[in-house]
């Protein structure tokens, strides 16, 4: 039978494989929390690496706990930051000369009363913390596989058509095997009939 054949289940060398992969990514693009959670996998036998690159982030995991704290750690830098600007307000001096208004030498930019760029967004420090505030947590577990080009999808197609693009002799006595074939190329095909071939992550 075509259940029998295996093809669309990982091999525990691909497994492997693909959680060092999140892991490495993670290392590289995610927050403090998040980049300790993905060094020490690195460092754990596959097993437990397994455990740590669990993927259902929605499930209070490993990784999805050390998004949370990088999140809550993002917003609390966010709002000292938004304080720390108001309190650069200046009350009870004289204006001097230079300014166009009292509110101009009063309040510094980004503060009420003031529409200018805030310091730390000038230096870009708040955009770049803002960022690790919005960031969607299933960025990280996305396929970084890129699909492939006009010309490897010819050379797919051409390769696969002929061997696995009509239906299995069912009186074949490896009918199973056939079919498993066909569901294995009509997966690598997709919804949209283009090959989707899967290379070394780049980022690994």
């Amino acid at each position: 039978m075509a259940a029998d054949y295996d093809w669309n289940e990982d091999t525990p060398a691909e497994q492997l494989r693909q959680d060092q992969c999140l892991m490495s990514d993670v290392l590289r693009l995610g927050g403090t929390a998040m980049a300790a959670t993905a060094k020490d996998g690195l460092n754990q036998s596959p097993e437990r690496l397994r455990e740590l690159a669990d993927r259902n982030y929605w499930k209070d995991t490993p990784l999805g706990a050390a998004y949370q704290s990088d999140k809550d750690v993002a917003i609390a830098e966010l709002n000292r930051l938004n304080a720390l600007h108001d309190s650069w307000k200046i009350t009870g001096l004289e204006s001097p000369g230079g300014f166009g208004s009292v509110a101009d030498f009063e309040s510094p930019p980004g503060t009420s009363g003031n529409d200018g760029e805030d310091f730390h967004s000038q230096t870009g420090l708040m955009g770049w913390i803002a960022d690790r505030f919005w960031k969607s947590e299933s960025d990280f577990y996305e396929d970084g596989t890129p699909q492939a080009d006009a010309k490897a999808a010819a050379a797919v197609k051409a390769l696969g058509q002929p061997l696995y693009g009509s239906e299995p002799d069912p009186s074949s006595p490896d009918w199973g095997q056939q079919v498993a074939l066909n569901e294995a190329y009509e997966h690598l095909l997709g919804d949209s009939r283009e090959p989707w071939v899967r290379t070394t992550h780049a980022s690994s």
